[in-house]
C-alpha cells in the first residue's frame, strides 16, 4: 500500500508563520493589562472600591452643609465615588444590565488613561468647595490614580532596565564591545609649566 501524502508547508495554512516579525500584535491596551499581574491588578482594584465607598460617604457627609456651593461639591463627590465603583469593581453594581458593559470597557483602559482619570476629575471639587472631607476624599481618589500611575511607569522603568542590560552585556544585536576594538585617542601634549 503507497500512501500518496502530499506534503504541503506549514506557511501555506497559517499565515503569519513564515516571518516571526509578521505576527499579528494583539491591542495595546490588552498587553498592557495583561503585563500588570493577577495580584497588582486585584490589589489596585480592591483599593479602589474601598476608596469610593469611602468617597461616596464623604460626599454625603459633605452634603451636611449651609453653602450651596459645599452641597454641590458632596454631590459630585457621591457621583466619583460611585463611578470609582463601577469602573474598579463592576461586580458591586451587578443589578444594572449596562454594568458588564462598563467593566469591559475599563479593563481595556491603559493604566495611563486611568492615572489621568483618577487625578484631574478631583481637581474640580477643590474649585467648589475646600474642607476637610473634600481634601480628604480628592487625595483619596488621587491616590488610585498615582497607584495607575506607578503601575504604568514601573513597566516603562522594566523596560529601561532590560535596555541598559542589554547594552552593558552588548546582547542587542553586534554583540559586546571588545577594548581592542576601541581606537586610541591622541594622548594630549605634556603640561609644561611655564606656560600658564
Amino acid at each position: 500500500m503507497a500512501f500518496n501524502y502530499k506534503q504541503e508547508t506549514l506557511t501555506e495554512d497559517r499565515p503569519g508563520l513564515e516571518d516571526p516579525n509578521n505576527v499579528p500584535a494583539s491591542s495595546p491596551s490588552q498587553s498592557e493589562n495583561d503585563k500588570m499581574g493577577f495580584f497588582t491588578k486585584t490589589a489596585i482594584h480592591v483599593i479602589g472600591a474601598v476608596v469610593g465607598g469611602i468617597t461616596i460617604f464623604l460626599g454625603l457627609f459633605s452634603c451636611f452643609s449651609v453653602q450651596g456651593l459645599c452641597i454641590l461639591s458632596g454631590i459630585y463627590l457621591m457621583i466619583l465615588g460611585f463611578m470609582l465603583i463601577l469602573l474598579e469593581a463592576p461586580i458591586c453594581c451587578k443589578f444594572w444590565e449596562v454594568t458588564e458593559k462598563i467593566g469591559e470597557c475599563s479593563q481595556s483602559l491603559s493604566p495611563l488613561i486611568k492615572a489621568a482619570l483618577y487625578l484631574l476629575l478631583p481637581v474640580a471639587t477643590f474649585f467648589m468647595c475646600i474642607g476637610v472631607t473634600q481634601v480628604f476624599a480628592c487625595l483619596l481618589v488621587m491616590g488610585v490614580g498615582a497607584l495607575y500611575g506607578i503601575v504604568f511607569i514601573g513597566k516603562k522603568g522594566d523596560g529601561i532596565k532590560v535596555a541598559r542590560q542589554e547594552h552593558l552585556t552588548g546582547t542587542s544585536g553586534r554583540g559586546a564591545v571588545s577594548m581592542a576594538e576601541i581606537e586610541p585617542q591622541e594622548k594630549p601634549p605634556p603640561y609644561d609649566s611655564r606656560y600658564p
